[in-house]
């Protein structure tokens, strides 16, 4: 058994009771897929809201340089979700080349933001986390165990450090990190993918914001495997518009009724609000097929702020 990092006095079910309980005996021995998003971080305590670098020195930069990409976001208040800004930036963009803009220069303010924000992504103190989340919890509990290490596969919305420092300090090795983790934008180690989803094409600024032209691109597995019949975990990710290329064919699949799609799907949420966003995505992504979705897949929503 490996070390979990767990102290000794208490059993592992004695400190995770409340997911324990929640967790079907189905849940924890078929293989799984958690899928993470910002909202991960933000309960975790981390200031990683778009919010929250509008805020910064980094972002005050850019107004400096006049940075008209930056001065655009700042125009937009009601900006909220990373994935809001990511469909802005497309906004911009179309704009921008309907006046004929000047390529050059919107590629350097491109690229400006993109350091600003990697800059601002690593100021960040990620030793100073709350342990008592519900993030921190749902995620230890869900992959330290021996059993579900092997079982497990982690597809990562983040750019930043956390899920790997949590693992790696309850247990898992660099090995297994490697395996089952994969940092779908990129992360702070390399470059960061942040833009719009293949099926914009008009101009070669829109090609230079796509997500895949980005130098820390990877193409993975995700929509291969959330078809495979696993169970299913997401955790503060609203299944963002400017990643459909992802959940488009897996879930339109699984409202297809085919028996081996049918798998369980936790979806872990903030507040009302939430819960409408990420199910006005999934009516979206099932093409408005929401009760033959709820056939094939049990939801169990869970809201974090309580």
């Amino acid at each position: 058994m490996r070390n979990l990092g767990l102290a000794t006095t208490n059993s592992y079910h004695e400190i995770y009771p409340l997911f324990e309980r929640s967790r079907s005996i189905k849940f924890m021995k078929k293989k799984k897929i958690i899928v993470i998003g910002n909202g991960f971080d933000l309960n975790l305590g981390l200031p990683t809201s778009y919010s929250h670098f509008l805020k910064s020195s980094n972002f005050n930069e850019l107004f400096i340089k006049d940075n008209q990409i930056a001065i655009n976001l700042q125009n937009k208040k009601n900006l909220e979700n990373w994935v809001d800004v990511e469909a802005c930036l497309k906004d911009y963009a179309d704009q921008y080349s309907a006046q004929n803009g000047d390529y050059d220069i919107f590629k350097n303010n491109y690229i400006e933001l993109l350091e600003k924000f990697s800059e601002y992504l690593n100021s960040l103190n990620y030793n100073k986390i709350n342990e008592e989340s519900r993030a921190y919890k749902f995620i230890v509990s869900s992959a330290i165990c021996e059993d579900e290490v092997a079982n497990v596969l982690i597809y990562n919305f983040n750019y930043t450090p956390t899920i790997k420092n949590i693992l790696i300090k309850h247990g898992w090795s660099a090995s297994d990190f490697t395996e089952k983790h994969i940092h779908v934008h990129g992360n702070l180690d390399s470059d960061i993918v942040f833009g719009i989803q293949d099926d914009t094409i008009k101009t070669r600024i829109h090609t230079l914001i796509k997500k895949a032209t980005r130098p820390g691109f990877k193409s993975c597995n995700l929509p291969e495997d959330l078809q495979k019949g696993y169970d299913i975990a997401v955790f503060g990710y609203s299944l963002g518009v400017t990643d459909e290329m992802y959940f488009n064919r897996p879930f339109s699949g699984l409202s297809s009724g085919a028996k081996s799609h049918i798998s369980d799907m936790e979806l872990y949420y903030h507040g009302e609000s939430g819960l409408e966003e990420i199910m006005f995505r999934i009516d979206n992504l099932t093409n408005g097929r929401l009760t033959d979705f709820q056939k094939s897949v049990y939801l169990n929503k869970i809201d974090v702020s309580e």
